[in-house]
């Protein structure tokens, strides 16, 4: 489940960094922007199911409200990052900016979950 959920988040941040440098250097090109985000959204996919496994058997409280919190927490930062977009100058080079912030982030996080759930075991 661990090298799974690694996988599908190495595989969305290089093609994040990819889709940041591709808007840098062809922002007309609509297969500059489409080729990475396919390749994102698969190694998102591939990390979605099992950290909403992850999610599920991380706590004793009600699986429900888990879930709950999780997509809470995924909806709202999209909405978040959405607000943010809206407000700056918003160009194809920003948005993928953000997606690359936001999946370097999420990156980030789950290392430093996976080396605090080592630790406690």
């Amino acid at each position: 489940r661990e090298a799974v959920i690694l996988w599908g988040e190495s595989i969305s941040l290089c093609a994040a960094g990819l889709l940041v440098l591709l808007a840098a250097l062809a922002p007309d090109n609509l297969l500059s922007f489409i080729l990475p985000m396919v390749f994102y959204m698969a190694g998102f996919g591939l990390a979605s199911a099992p950290l909403n496994r992850t999610t599920l058997t991380a706590t004793k409280v009600q699986k429900g409200s888990a879930v709950a919190m999780f997509y809470l927490t995924m909806m709202g930062s999209g909405t978040l990052v959405s607000l943010f977009l809206s407000l700056v100058k918003s160009t194809i080079f920003y948005s993928c900016l953000v997606i690359a912030i936001t999946a370097s982030f999420s990156f980030v996080l789950n290392i430093i979950r996976r080396n605090l759930s080592c630790s406690l075991t």
